[in-house]
């Protein structure tokens, strides 16, 4: 059988185990949705992405997915790009990659710094990366947080909402290891950081506060999920490093923010 061939049908499978998954609540055929689906190779706007279950597939993989984020962060490499020799990207929380991947694909000046704890999601990465003949992108399997050590991530059905500070519908917990940016900047040598992205679960605020050196130093733009619970403290400490925060009005769960500096 032709791979395009299977791969759809792999597909049309995993999408009828996950609709019994969803209808009977029977946890079985939502594993066989999920290993029907991983390591499939779809490209989306000429990127190869390696998907790791059905959420990548109805998330990751859709050609407008977080259109606004996008959008936001393309217009911006497009007016610094013509200014700049090149562009330093922070991709922290980068699941697949489908941010990074596409901006260094698209944009060869753009270099990227992706960073994703979870096994799944970072084999992926790399492979993405390895696919896409891509040499501008550094994926680092560590999750960002407020200390150099070792954190707990709550592994869940969908990878892109594990978690390290929500246990909430978690399958597994697991040691990984964690890095503040200020020490993974300092020991990559990074001399600029022009734009970062942050989808974090909940932890944006110790993702922050172990941040909060390089942002004082280089002063970039941030584009980042805060959920409602700690939205209050988030926005205490960009105040408290000169920074101004607006929602993105396209953005209809109403969760990703702009911030840049005030001066």
């Amino acid at each position: 059988m032709p791979a395009w061939k299977l791969s759809s049908l792999r597909i049309t499978l995993s999408r009828f185990f996950n609709l019994l998954y969803w209808r009977t609540g029977v946890k079985f055929f939502r594993i066989v949705s999920n290993m029907l689906i991983r390591g499939l190779a779809v490209k989306i706007d000429d990127v190869v992405l390696i998907l790791t279950n059905i959420s990548d597939l109805d998330e990751q993989a859709r050609p407008d997915y977080e259109k606004a984020v996008f959008d936001y962060i393309i217009d911006y490499v497009y007016s610094e790009g013509c200014r700049k020799d090149k562009i330093v990207f922070i991709d922290v929380g980068a699941n697949i990659g489908r941010y990074s991947l596409f901006l260094a694909k698209k944009f060869p000046k753009v270099n990227v710094v992706a960073i994703e704890p979870g096994p799944e999601a970072f084999l992926a990465l790399v492979k993405g990366i390895k696919i896409n003949g891509l040499n501008n992108v550094i994926a680092l399997n560590v999750a960002a947080f407020d200390i150099d050590g070792f954190v707990t991530l709550y592994r869940k059905h969908s990878p892109s909402i594990s978690s390290i500070v929500s246990k909430e519908n978690a399958f597994q917990a697991i040691k990984v290891a964690s890095r503040r940016l200020d020490s993974i900047i300092k020991e990559l040598d990074i001399n600029q950081v022009d734009i970062v992205k942050i989808d974090v679960e909940g932890a944006e605020l110790h993702v922050l506060q172990g941040f909060r050196s390089s942002i004082t130093r280089f002063k970039p733009r941030i584009i980042i999920e805060i959920k409602e619970f700690n939205r209050k403290e988030v926005f205490k400490l960009f105040e408290e490093i000169d920074y101004m925060c607006h929602h993105i009005p396209e953005d209809e769960l109403d969760e990703y923010f702009i911030c840049v500096p005030k001066s």
